[in-house]
């Protein structure tokens, strides 16, 4: 073991034995290991569809490039720590949510987002083999932290350089979300406190001291209350847990940095429209004040609505309780089950998240992983040195700070901010294999964990290429149809629509999980139906067979989307279909019960369904649609009695557009006319 009084490193102890291998192509695959932790922030927190496609194919490169350097040392093998059981639990319980998924085409994106997580901790686990390795992978995350906090600095001073990154009022940088932009740089403080306590050197502790109040403002500045809080409660844990010979040097830091901050508070500027603001210490003091009373009004809004939403998603829970919904489960559920009129992309507890999508198996696994990451922890205290129990410990304070603002917010629904966890989680395994080589036991061949690791790879090149191109279909597809709808000549209008076919054909057949894609395929067949009606029969059959396909497969992998449910309607009105009409539009009203949206459509499908059966001499069917759309006030009273009237935003109630209010007051008088 290393000395305790001297802290150097013992080299037979303090690094994992490494097979003969090519000392370059190691160095590659530490290189090409640090860039795919480094880049994800950077890129719209990989939040967006387009980006996590391009991340998946990155990380599937580097994961075989891994693979191969761990084949060639004889070292693949996998799972082999009780951390890494863990992560492939969680991994293998969102597999399983897939059965059954209430969005099957959502569950496997976000199925595919946790692979990623799995292989970007596997690559770091294997690639890290020493704590110089460690401290490499450590300073790379707070160079990518400082990248990210700079850009929004320039930003909020005026400089376009990212767009978003400032709203006026609050950093966001290229996370594009303050509050994920707060939790990241909270764990970058963090770990840039344990670097400061540890370094020897007095170039680098005066440059980690530098990194902590640069960090620190910015933090502030992105207005994030959960990220206050816990970045607090981690500090305090960090001060907690550092051995008692470096609690002075972190108080004296501590005091330090917080009279550096009292001068930054009254210098900070608060800009608008790039002028410098007047009065600036008291509208950054107010700003703050503000903040932290709506952070402390347990009867607020924010409060409140976060208990709203846990409530909802219990229930949810209740139903599917085993696998989950899969991935996406609440944004296609919740609407069913809430009583109030708020909408919301994400319930604010990972979780509770956890928990829906993948079930109690998936948030067995969650637990488990946390639990292992403390327990490692807590076990290497007496077996490394206290210059290396503190920058683990740093780490895990990191993890902390995630993990606590996860249970009131959904930052690590944003992809990079959950890769830093995960990077933070690979560190942990990494200091225990060092350390704790008792932790290493592989229950399985060797073939095995090769196999699986040829798996994940080739399922995230494979997926990643697939989606990629879909996407880059789908936007052409999409460039196209503008162009069709902005087109005044009939033969402009045909090759637009032939363009916008090729491109949207495309995009299915590389990507058919995509509800969206679908949609739009079917209604671009229902126009071609339109076109090919009178001209070519057999052309307007086939396209119309072609868009009933599309409109199956989007109902089928979006249920519950509104959007996708109401352009399925725009769909079927093109093909002449009124009972697909009706039955899209009423399954709208069952998927998105209070929205009011869902009876405009339902309304309008009604109204011309009853027009058009009278006018063919159907009239008992015309009376059955327009009683129906008489009946949508009743069903709209029902769902008024739904609503919680101890919420602010419900106090309005459920109204319906007034003109599907002067439509059922003529179909009322018409039904009254004919004797109804």
């Amino acid at each position: 073991m290393a000395s305790k009084k001297s802290g150097k490193l013992n080299p037979k102890v303090d690094k994992i034995p490494i097979g003969r291998t090519n000392h370059y192509l190691l160095i590659i695959a530490f290189m090409a290991a640090g860039l795919l932790v480094f880049l994800p922030p950077f890129f719209r927190g990989l939040f967006f569809n387009p980006e996590m496609y391009i991340m998946h194919i990155a990380t599937a490169l580097v994961l075989g490039l891994i693979a191969f350097v761990q084949w060639q040392s004889r070292e693949l093998v996998f799972p082999r720590t009780p951390l890494d059981w863990a992560a492939l639990a969680f991994t293998g319980a969102y597999f399983v949510s897939l059965i059954g998924a209430v969005h099957p085409g959502e569950a496997f994106y976000g199925f595919l987002r946790i692979l990623n997580y799995l292989a970007i901790y596997w690559i770091i686990s294997r690639v890290v083999k020493s704590w110089r390795g460690i401290e490499y992978i450590v300073k790379i995350l707070l160079a990518a932290g400082l990248g990210v906090a700079a850009i929004g600095v320039l930003a909020a001073m005026g400089l376009p350089i990212y767009p978003d990154a400032w709203n006026g009022h609050a950093i966001r940088s290229t996370l594009q979300y303050q509050n994920a932009l707060g939790s990241y740089l909270s764990f970058c403080t963090l770990v840039a406190v344990g670097m400061w306590l540890r370094e020897q050197r007095e170039g680098w502790k005066v440059f980690y001291l530098l990194v902590i109040m640069f960090l620190i403002p910015v933090i502030i500045a992105s207005y994030s209350k959960g990220a206050w809080l816990a970045g607090a409660m981690a500090a305090l844990l960090l001060f907690v847990g550092v051995p008692r010979a470096y609690k002075l040097k972190t108080m004296a830091g501590a005091l330090l940095i917080a009279m550096l901050l009292a001068i930054v508070v009254f210098i900070f500027p608060t800009i608008s429209e790039k002028e410098w603001g007047e009065n600036v210490a008291n509208s950054v003091i107010q700003s703050i004040d503000t903040e932290v009373e709506e952070l402390l009004n347990l009867g607020g809004n924010s409060f409140t609505s976060r208990m709203d939403f846990y409530s909802w998603g219990l229930q949810i829970v209740k139903d599917y309780p085993v696998n989950g919904t899969g991935a996406g489960g609440w944004q296609a559920l919740y609407h069913q089950y809430k009583d109030g009129l708020l909408w919301t992309a994400d319930v604010h507890n990972q979780f509770l998240k956890v928990w829906i999508e993948s079930g109690t198996l998936g948030l067995i696994s969650w637990l488990a992983i946390l639990g292992l990451a403390v327990v490692y922890v807590l076990r290497l205290r007496k077996k490394t040195d206290e210059r290396n129990w503190i920058l683990i410990w740093a780490v895990l304070c990191g993890i902390s700070a995630l993990v606590t603002h996860s249970l009131i917010d959904f930052e690590l629904s944003i992809p990079a901010v959950f890769i830093l966890l995960w990077v933070g989680l690979a560190l942990l395994d990494c200091a225990s294999r060092i350390h704790l080589p008792a932790y290493e036991r592989s229950f399985f061949s060797p073939v095995i964990g090769q196999v699986l690791v040829i798996i994940m790879a080739g399922v995230l090149l494979i997926s990643g290429v697939m989606f990629f191109l879909g996407e880059r279909y789908a936007q052409q597809g999409v460039t196209h149809l503008k162009n069709l709808n902005a087109a005044s000549d009939i033969a402009e209008q045909g090759l637009w629509r032939e363009r916008a076919k090729e491109s949207l054909s495309k995009a299915v057949a590389w990507n058919p999980l995509n509800a969206e894609y679908q949609a739009e395929w079917a209604h671009l067949n229902g126009l071609e139906y339109v076109v090919q009606l009178q001209k070519d029969p057999a052309a307007a059959k086939l396209a119309y067979h072609t868009a009933k396909e599309a409109m199956d497969s989007a109902r089928r992998l979006a249920p519950n989307d509104l959007r996708i449910r109401i352009r399925l309607v725009e769909a079927a009105a093109l093909m002449g279909n009124v009972p697909e009409m009706q039955s899209q539009a009423r399954a709208a009203i069952q998927a998105n019960p209070l929205a009011p949206s869902s009876y405009q459509v339902l309304a309008e499908v009604l109204w011309q369904g009853y027009h058009y059966y009278e006018q063919v001499g159907e009239h008992e069917q015309a009376r059955e649609l327009a009683q129906e759309l008489v009946n949508i006030e009743q069903i709209v009273e029902e769902q008024r009695e739904r609503l919680n009237p101890n919420r602010t935003w419900n106090q309005k109630g459920l109204e319906l557009p007034p003109e599907v209010g002067e439509r059922i007051a003529v179909t009322r008088a018409w039904l009254r006319g004919t004797g109804e």
